[in-house]
Order: structure tokens, then sequence, then C-alpha cells
């Protein structure tokens, strides 16, 4: 079974159609998400979802086209859209502590070539992310520069 199971992943042909979003054709009109997304401090959120574009009514996807002025050739980038912006769904969302256990979550649980994830998008510098915690270390700091610095001041002036 797990021959089977390799074997299926490479029938897929992924496609990057956004930034840190793949797109990956399994038939015709059947499809699946996988949608990353760099959080602070190392983490990364994992969406994944099947997206059967066979089951979306044909009015929706012409709706979504003239929306987002996507081609109706483009399946991809409209399954995406339909999927993502539309139904706002998806199968699992999952919190990944670095990337290590991403790669982990994408063998273990999706057909992901791990090998795409070189087009992964990063910010280049993680402290872009500022945590609550380091901006009231730096509101309390310069609150208490100005307290400092306007004391002396003021007890001059008595």
């Amino acid at each position: 079974m797990p021959y089977r199971r390799e074997k299926w992943k490479f029938l897929l042909e992924w496609k990057l159609v956004e930034e840190n979003k793949w797109v990956g054709k399994v038939g015709p009109s059947n499809f699946v998400i996988v949608a990353i997304k760099p959080l602070e401090n190392g983490k990364y959120e994992l969406k994944y979802t099947d997206a059967p574009l066979n089951e979306v009514k044909g009015y929706e996807i012409v709706d979504i086209a003239n929306k987002y002025g996507v081609s109706l050739d483009n399946k991809e980038l409209i399954t995406l859209r339909v999927f993502d912006d539309y139904y706002h769904e998806y199968e699992w969302i999952s919190i990944c502590d670095n990337r290590d256990v991403l790669i982990q979550e994408l063998v273990g649980g999706t057909s992901f070539d791990i090998n795409l994830l070189k087009d992964l998008k990063e910010p280049k510098d993680r402290s872009l992310f500022p945590s609550i915690q380091t901006m009231f270390m730096t509101f309390g700091t310069t609150v208490m520069a100005i307290w400092l610095t306007y004391l002396p001041t003021r007890l001059r002036m008595k």
C-alpha cells in the first residue's frame, strides 16, 4: 500500500499559484490546496484541503472568475479563489513550531512535494513580527525615559 501512495504523490502536478499557495492537480477537476504562512518565532501555519472543483456550481465559478478577473482556463487559480476566498474552508489547519515540523506534516499528511518549499517566501527578518511583550517593553521604556527627563525639570521649577 505505501508504494501506491508514493506513486500517487508523483502523479500530482503541483503549481505555485500565489505566494506560498500551491494547488495540486489530482484529476481533470479535482485539486488539493496547500497554503503555508510564516508566523513569528519561526513557526508556520499550514492549511490543507481537497478541492473538488466539479462539485462547485458553474455560476459560482463564473462569479469568481469575473470578480477576480481570472481566466476560466486557469483551473488552479480558479480553484484557489473558490476554496480560499469564497468558501474559506480548509480540511485542516496546523501550527508548526519550526520548519522541520512543517516538513513532517507535509510528508505525513499530504501529497505535497517538499522540494517545492524552495519557493516558500519567508520574511527576510523574522523580527518584523514583534511580539506583544516586546511592544509593551518598548512602550514602557519610552514612557519611563520621558518621565525621567521630565521629572528633574519639574523638580527644578519648584
